[in-house]
């Protein structure tokens, strides 16, 4: 498939590159990154080589909080959109997104083509592209956008006098893609065959693309060679290449394009850089929306905290991808992609909405147009079923009795009519929860599948065919449907018995696990690396440690209760070389016992459930508890608040879509924020970090404020009010009117509202401080030089 780009659309790294504050930004945001990469350097804190590195990259005093977001310039970071459960099919929340990157993730599992830029081979994350199409992409993309031979200035993330220049060299028989990387004190280069998707370095003793283990490898080697010149230079090239490896998925994107990672840090420089960006969460045990800034406490009885206002406030940037590996049963096998889009668009609802909360409408319009098209697919898939009018049942054709046509047709005109009326009416200024509580309502379980429907990559098509489910109800959460219509008989009957009682289940041969675990060896020792045709692989670290833990497991017996099970199956997604729903559907045909109908009939009377909160559930444990609450039921006993506690092992008030409360526990805040105090240095001479003018008076940071209040006290701190609790939590409440900050707020104190900045003087006396807040003085080191553009 040929990618053709959009002309005259900027690159990121060139858009806004005089920003000094963004620069600043970002810098600190380098120093986070950098030490979150390393934490697999063992005692990295004595590391002298590492520090020794790390103070010459970074000569600039830290700031000495964490690099944080902007409630109105970065107001998508407050409020990102839940992209519905994993399909091919593209959702309409994505609609204006054309293209994915993909850092850790491919845009073929939720049906959007990815786009190759070099950040591709600069990533090892991603570095697994060899189809010959793919390298020309890349030539195509380097070509139309000018960047060949032309040197790329990196000041707007944070880099002075740095910047890279790409061009192709014929090398005996490859063509390579050769970057030039040049730093203030440092000249390098690095080879990369875009046809063979192959990383060739320099000198093999350092190969700066091989990734975070490769770079951990390397300072571990020489953890006290700090005094050693030329390894100082090697360890500040590793350090320089896995930064710029995320770095430049979102410095080559441009608008329409999306990245596609787990990464916290990619995921907060793509938002303050301006790049849509879609991230995936993990869920941990209790936390039912997968939001990795959280500790999300227990609801409190008398209503549904977060309701009228509590916004979610980020406290600390965290990385789950190290606590799966090490404690993957404290995680719920459940993932939630979020978008957080750079604009949320004129056509879903702009800022005329009722108390103009652009996010809430964008989403709730978006999932009432995505059951509009589930609700069309469904009747076209019916439609298709009325041309062929047979069924296979284990095996057996079964012609489609006179009743069930009938019943089939009466089915197609309510979901044309009465159904799609009622989904058009619904109100989108409702709150999210309710308004999805309503849409589930609405949402139509599937009597009959194609063979399409259950496979996967896992068991792929073998024939075509359509087979009845067993569900006993088509709209098994509203009982406003007619009655003929919500059931086949008046004994309630599932509806394979109505199309025939005549076919029984047979003896179905077993399928374990163990079957699962053998696909994936299969196919990951067949890779023939790097030179292969497949187009989505794991890298040789990825793979490598998928088929150690693989071999493993062969032996193993009861695989669901492995923590390498759980650790293979998180590391296969995050290698794009299988899927949530994939996993899900193997899954479900183990615990169905290798019954197709019944197993599809489950995958049905999920999608109600999971669909517009956006549950990818892959989850073991918990798809077997669901399947034996199910039962034969017509659904789920409990509905929505069983499945939740299913899901989260936690009560949940009586509102059937419980919102969040946020809290965190101050202890763990206070270990969070501590650190790793350096003293930056560079040829002995220490460079301080200009700050801006202005009283001795230190600011009250967020935990000197939890340290001087007790239980019940509540206090203000950058626009949100605080109460502590008597387990060491706090609770958060935005606050939105001068009155509410007047009122939160203490002498001496300062805020901001609607863009002013006021502080607090004797007897509530108010003075505007004015100005937009500027965190340091101009520096004429960090001001990027103008030049003239290339003609």
């Amino acid at each position: 498939m040929w990618i053709v780009y959009k002309e005259g659309m900027s690159l990121n790294f060139e858009r806004n590159a005089d920003n000094e504050d963004l620069q600043w930004w970002n810098y600190d945001l380098n120093h986070e990154d950098i030490l979150h990469d390393a934490e697999n350097i063992k005692e990295l804190q004595k590391n002298r080589l590492f520090n020794q590195c790390l103070n010459e990259i970074l000569t600039e005093e830290m700031a000495t909080e964490e690099a944080s977001m902007d409630e109105i310039e970065d107001s998508t970071y407050f409020h990102p959109v839940k992209i519905p459960k994993e399909s091919k099919i593209r959702p309409v929340q994505l609609s204006n997104v054309d293209y994915t990157i993909h850092d850790t993730y491919s845009g073929k599992k939720i049906g959007i083509t990815d786009k190759i830029t070099p950040s591709y081979y600069f990533d090892p994350a991603s570095r697994s592209y060899t189809k010959p199409q793919v390298a020309a992409d890349l030539k195509s993309f380097i070509q139309n956008n000018g960047l060949l031979n032309t040197p790329i200035d990196l000041v707007k993330y944070g880099f002075t006098d740095t910047t890279i220049r790409m061009t192709f060299e014929k090398i005996q028989k490859w063509t390579y893609l050769v970057v030039y990387v040049k730093t203030p004190d440092d000249e390098f280069k690095i080879k990369i065959t875009p046809n063979k998707g192959e990383y060739d370095p320099e000198d093999p003793a350092f190969p700066y693309l091989g990734g975070n283990e490769d770079k951990a490898k390397f300072f571990r080697k020489y953890a006290n060679d700090y005094q050693n010149r030329q390894l100082v230079a090697h360890g500040k090239r590793f350090i320089l290449c896995k930064l710029l490896g995320d770095l430049l998925h979102a410095g080559f994107a441009t608008d329409g394009d999306a990245v596609f990672t787990n990464d916290g840090y990619l995921r907060d420089r793509c938002i303050k850089n301006k790049v849509d960006v879609i991230h995936r969460e993990y869920c941990k045990k209790g936390d039912i929306n997968c939001k990795e800034e959280f500790l999300l406490a227990k609801t409190q009885k008398g209503g549904v905290a977060g309701k009228k206002g509590p916004k979610a406030t980020k406290v600390v940037k965290s990385s789950k991808k190290n606590g799966i590996k090490k404690t993957p049963k404290n995680f719920n096998q459940i993932s939630i992609y979020y978008y957080y889009p750079t604009s949320y668009g004129a056509q879903q609802g702009g800022s005329k909405q009722k108390g103009g909360n652009k996010a809430l409408v964008f989403q709730n319009e978006s999932n009432k147009q995505n059951l509009l098209n589930y609700i069309d697919s469904y009747i076209s898939k019916l439609n298709t079923f009325i041309t062929i009018l047979s069924f296979k049942m284990y095996d057996n054709d079964v012609a489609c009795p006179e009743n069930v046509k009938t019943y089939i047709q009466n089915l197609i005109a309510y979901l044309s009519g009465d159904c799609k009326t009622a989904v058009h009416g619904l109100n989108t200024t409702m709150q999210i929860d309710e308004f999805n509580k309503e849409l589930t309502k609405w949402f139509p379980l599937d009597i009959l599948f194609s063979s399409e429907d259950i496979a996967s990559e896992i068991r792929p098509i073998t024939s075509q065919y359509f087979s009845p489910t067993s569900v006993k109800m088509v709209f098994p959460y509203n009982q406003d449907v007619p009655y003929d219509l919500n059931y086949f008989t008046p004994e309630k009957l599932p509806f394979s018995k109505f199309v025939t009682s005549e076919v029984e289940k047979p003896v179905l041969s077993p399928y374990t696990l163990t079957d699962v675990v053998s696909y994936f060896d299969q196919k990951l020792n067949a890779i023939d690396q790097p030179d292969t045709s497949d187009m989505y692989l794991p890298g040789h670290e990825e793979l490598d440690e998928a088929i150690e833990l693989m071999n493993g497991l062969k032996t193993q017996s009861n695989l669901q209760n492995s923590d390498n099970f759980l650790v293979l199956m998180n590391l296969l997604i995050d290698s794009s070389f299988t899927s949530e729903d994939d996993l899900l559907k193997a899954f479900l045909m183990v615990i169905c016992e290798n019954d197709e109908i019944k197993a599809y009939t489950v995958y049905t009377s999920l999608l109600p459930l999971t669909y517009f909160n956006g549950f990818n559930i892959y989850d073991y444990h918990i798809l077997s508890e669901f399947v034996k609450n199910l039962g034969d039921n017509e659904s789920l006993p409990g509905g929505y608040e069983a499945f939740m506690k299913v899901v989260t092992g936690i009560e949940v008030p009586e509102t059937v879509f419980p919102a969040m409360k946020t809290g965190m526990d101050i202890a763990e805040m206070q270990k969070i924020e501590q650190p790793m105090q350096q003293s930056m240095m560079v040829a002995g001479k220490k460079h301080n970090r200009t700050t801006k003018k202005g009283g001795s008076k230190k600011k009250s940071t967020f935990i000197d404020k939890l340290n001087t209040h007790k239980e019940g006290e509540t206090f203000a701190h950058e626009g949100k009010e605080y109460t502590l609790d008597d387990r060491g939590h706090f609770t958060t409440r935005h606050l939105t009117t001068l009155a509410e900050k007047l009122k939160a707020h203490n002498e001496g104190d300062t805020f901001t509202h609607n863009g002013k900045k006021y502080t607090l003087g004797p007897n509530k006396y108010l003075s505007v401080v004015g100005g937009k807040k500027t965190r340091r003085k101009k520096s004429t080191r960090r001001t990027k030089k103008k030049r003239p553009k290339n003609k």
